[in-house]
């Protein structure tokens, strides 16, 4: 079984980083414009059925853009039968986007606006990131089964998180791209993390990523 989901990086509420309280009513709730995009695969199929998600809101605040912090959860929603989403707005803010669809890595936009232009989103399959999970037993490795394990990736607002479970022979499996650099300049490597051990992923497109594996207690 597989589960998406999202953690809430921790914003510094001060004035260097620009970051404000908002509300507790989401800025996508209560629309009173929105864009519309459209989610593809590689060769141009449409995609239906992407759950997609506002990750981080900015709001125009005295002529600058600040990154606001929003305690509840994220807006999200899927594609259409012809891979087509709307955006909603009800006052001047940007956005990031994520993108899930399983079988394919997930793909991200950045400060999305009602002047952005048409939105065409390209899911890839990306790299595999694989390995498996196994425990010492009387000196030697055995594999563990139903063992969760989380794939995730930083950044500036809700974090992408995504986990599996282990199979009998102890193995899992993600879909990841070489990671995005927010209009931060934040550089995140991928993680994947088992219990309470953390791995940061090496994944570059077009390159192999090696088998993680891992040894719990």
């Amino acid at each position: 079984m597989r589960h998406i989901y999202i953690i809430l990086t921790v914003l510094i509420l001060s004035s260097a980083c620009n970051a404000e309280s908002s509300p507790n009513t989401h800025p996508a709730s209560q629309a009173k414009s929105s864009i519309r995009g459209q989610v593809v695969d590689e060769k141009g199929k449409l995609q239906d059925e992407v759950l997609w998600r506002i990750s981080t809101i900015e709001e125009l605040r005295d002529g600058k853009w600040a990154l606001i912090h929003y305690s509840g959860l994220p807006y999200e929603s899927i594609t259409d039968s012809n891979g087509f989403f709307g955006v909603p707005f009800n006052r001047p803010c940007r956005y990031d986007l994520q993108f899930y669809k399983e079988g394919f890595a997930p793909a991200f936009l950045f400060q999305v606006a009602t002047d952005s232009p048409g939105i065409k989103v390209i899911l890839k399959r990306g790299e595999s990131i694989h390995g498996i999970v196994s425990r010492r037993v009387d000196g030697k490795l055995v594999p563990v089964a139903e063992e969760t394990v989380v794939l995730r990736l930083p950044s500036r607002g809700f974090w992408y998180q995504d986990s599996v479970v282990t199979d009998k022979a102890g193995k899992f499996e993600f879909r990841a791209c070489a990671p995005p650099i927010d209009p931060t300049s934040l550089k995140p490597k991928w993680q994947v993390v088992v219990k309470k051990q953390i791995l940061e992923i090496d994944v570059q497109d077009d390159k192999p990523v090696d088998e993680v594996n891992i040894e719990v207690q």
